[in-house]
């Protein structure tokens, strides 16, 4: 029996895995909520992002200036890759341009992981659609604690733009592989030793999102 935390493999469950198998456990198998100030903030921002006549604190109107709007928001993607499934929720892309937006807050990653996530981006666009992106950008809110200790957006947005070739791709493609197996491993290992079946999760194992045209 082959053990998954849910039907599709997503680019957060990689990220979270090669971080530390524990957490990945925690948070996939046995479906402990992740609670964060970073996700919340930049859940607010993506919406922000996405409905633009919504009225807003003056420092997201300044960021909303200085990021462009996408043609299609949280744009969907399942597909599959060597009988791996795929998920991928881009947080903007153009079908014109055919670009790949992403948008971060908090903290800065390394450019290796922002690389990463683009990788598996570009290979669900190429298995779905046969083609790599023409272009993918990332746009980076910068953030900071307050004197209150609260997270709160400065209003400085960096521009990142990441090439990325078939080469790329096709190399990163053999780690995603060994990583899905990985955990396909530790899943049933888990399930052996304890006996316990992942958390139920939803059918796409993603809730409350939906592809969204710009108005």
């Amino acid at each position: 029996m082959i053990i998954t935390p849910r039907k599709y493999f997503s680019y957060s469950q990689y990220s979270s895995f090669h971080y530390s198998k524990e957490r990945f456990l925690k948070q996939y198998y046995y479906g402990e909520e992740q609670e964060s100030c970073y996700l919340d903030l930049g859940k607010r921002l993506g919406t922000a992002l996405q409905f633009r006549d919504k009225k807003e604190i003056p420092v997201i109107n300044k960021i909303r200036k200085q990021i462009p709007e996408a043609d299609i928001y949280e744009y969907e993607i399942k597909t599959t890759f060597k009988q791996i499934p795929l998920l991928c929720y881009l947080d903007g892309f153009s079908k014109k341009d055919y670009e790949v937006m992403e948008f971060k807050t908090g903290k800065l990653s390394s450019e290796k992981s922002w690389r990463e996530q683009q990788l598996f981006y570009a290979l669900a666009l190429y298995m779905k659609h046969k083609k790599l992106p023409n272009k993918t950008t990332l746009y980076w809110a910068k953030t900071l604690f307050n004197e209150n200790d609260q997270l709160v957006l400065t209003g400085d947005v960096k521009k990142y733009d990441i090439k990325i070739t078939m080469n790329d791709v096709i190399q990163f493609s053999d780690d995603l592989v060994k990583t899905y197996r990985d955990i396909v491993k530790v899943c049933e290992e888990e399930y052996q030793q304890f006996g316990i079946l992942p958390a139920k999760r939803s059918a796409n194992g993603r809730n409350n999102h939906n592809n969204k045209l710009k108005k």
